[in-house]
């Protein structure tokens, strides 16, 4: 049961380093749960259900929810009525389980968004088709700079020493 919620967080981790480097979007990831306020009560925090990553997509400010999930692991019902509550109010909420489909429904977005801009005669179809190239591009070097970065860190990591756990009752000073 851990194995999914590791690769889960892996993949909120790389949509999050790859979305992060963007312009036309801003982004965030989203808690909710509960924890235990100072006289031990349970408090909760955040909206049950609510995506693991909230995306503002410019140039209208669109929200885009992506919950991210192990392949094959389905949403609980309570993340399919927020999906539902966002698409019903002309926002966009998806399940993913890849770096390139969430890239691609952000993309996709942008894309929407540029083309009302367009029906608005806010636009040309060559500036729509410029903006949409640009990003594009932007997102492909996010994803080659976010791996990078990830190779760089794991490097780092294969050269570290392994810590040995010392007995449960030890202090963290060697000798003792």
């Amino acid at each position: 049961m851990k194995k999914p919620r590791k690769r889960e967080g892996d993949l909120q981790a790389m949509i999050l380093n790859v979305l992060r480097r963007l312009s036309f979007v801003r982004v965030d990831r989203y808690q909710s749960g509960m924890l235990p306020n100072p006289e031990g009560q349970m408090v909760s925090f955040g909206s049950t259900g609510a995506a693991d990553i909230i995306v503002c997509v410019a140039p209208l400010g669109r929200l885009l929810g992506l919950e991210c999930k192990a392949p094959g692991k389905k949403q609980t019902p309570a993340q399919i009525v927020w999906a539902q509550d966002i698409v019903s109010k002309g926002g966009f909420a998806y399940r993913v389980d890849d770096l390139d489909v969430a890239c691609g429904h952000v993309l996709d977005v942008y894309g929407k968004n540029l083309r009302l801009h367009l029906a608005a005669g806010l636009l040309t179809e060559a500036e729509v088709l410029k903006q949409t190239k640009a990003a594009e591009n932007a997102m492909n070097e996010a994803k080659r700079d976010a791996a990078e970065v990830q190779a760089k860190k794991e490097k780092r990591r294969s050269h570290m020493p392994m810590r040995r756990a010392l007995p449960p009752g030890t202090n963290n000073a060697a000798g003792i």
